[in-house]
């Protein structure tokens, strides 16, 4: 692998919205390699920092290590706290966009990704000055930004061929569809009601079967009450460290129905966008 990072988060489409965050990476053969991802309420500073936490359990810190993203401030963060030594680049693509919305003049985002894909300083040079005499403001932007972090020619570190963070965006094109999925309570929910609509020993062997995962739901909903960035199986061991043993016998059916509907099931408090969900950009 190069040891260049691509991360990303992009938002899940179903009713109860989160974030999906990604890191992947590129082998010699130009190959999409998978890192890790997770599925967070949203893209903070918290969320962002944990994932870069279990992120550093295998990718560990290194001094020739790259990571490229847009421009979010919690990656920034992030990075900045749990792999300090790393180089950190931003996508061509995205500061194209802030180009071409910040600023008007033509050909001004070409460039800008001229000068960002040099490799010498010398042209380089000759490109920015032409993007000064153009618009002296949007050199002035790009200077703030910090051209080790979008130039190539004044990255000290490798970045290789990496200039965009496409990688991620392949990854959010394939899992455009299961984006929209909906989350596992939901559905344990649904299944619960129709458990109750069987008859004779598949009724027993359903309704049996959901007691029991009604107790792992309930832990998932009590760690996710504690405001924690994500779920992970420590979490939810740690939140039920009882035993969940075998349901015992019963004389009917009827006892262990009455037994399991004292307890009510709801899907996680989460904020609904407005309007309807938006199936592509």
């Amino acid at each position: 692998m190069r040891k260049v990072v691509v991360v990303d988060g992009t938002h899940l489409k179903g009713k109860y919205a989160g974030c999906l965050l990604t890191a992947s990476a590129q082998d010699g053969n130009y190959q999409i390699f998978p890192l890790a991802f997770a599925v967070v309420d949203s893209e903070n500073d918290s969320s962002w920092e944990w994932f870069f936490e279990q992120l550093s359990g295998f990718v560990e810190q290194d001094d020739e290590l790259v990571f490229v993203s847009d421009r979010h401030t919690s990656i920034y963060k992030g990075l900045g706290k749990v792999y300090p030594g790393a180089g950190h680049c931003i996508c061509v693509v995205h500061l194209k966009r802030n180009i071409r919305s910040n600023f008007r003049a033509r050909h001004l985002e070409y460039l800008v990704a001229k000068a960002a894909r040099t490799f010498r300083l010398q042209e380089f040079y000759i490109t920015f000055n032409e993007i000064k005499t153009m618009d002296p403001a949007c050199a002035e932007y790009l200077l703030d930004i910090g051209l080790e972090h979008w130039a190539r020619s004044h990255f000290p570190g490798k970045r290789y061929n990496i200039m965009t963070s496409n990688l991620a965006e392949s990854w959010n094109s394939v899992l455009r569809e299961a984006r929209e999925f909906p989350r596992t309570s939901t559905r344990c929910a649904t299944r619960t009601e129709e458990a109750f609509t069987l008859t004779s020993i598949k009724k027993h062997v359903a309704v049996t079967s959901f007691r029991c995962l009604a107790a792992v739901i309930k832990a998932k909903i009590s760690v996710e009450s504690l405001v924690l960035p994500a779920y992970t199986i420590e979490g939810l061991r740690s939140a039920y460290a009882g035993n969940v043993l075998p349901v015992p016998d019963y004389t009917g059916v009827s006892d262990l129905v009455s037994d399991f509907r004292g307890m009510k099931l709801c899907p996680p408090v989460t904020r609904r966008p407005p309007e309807r969900p938006k199936k592509q950009r």
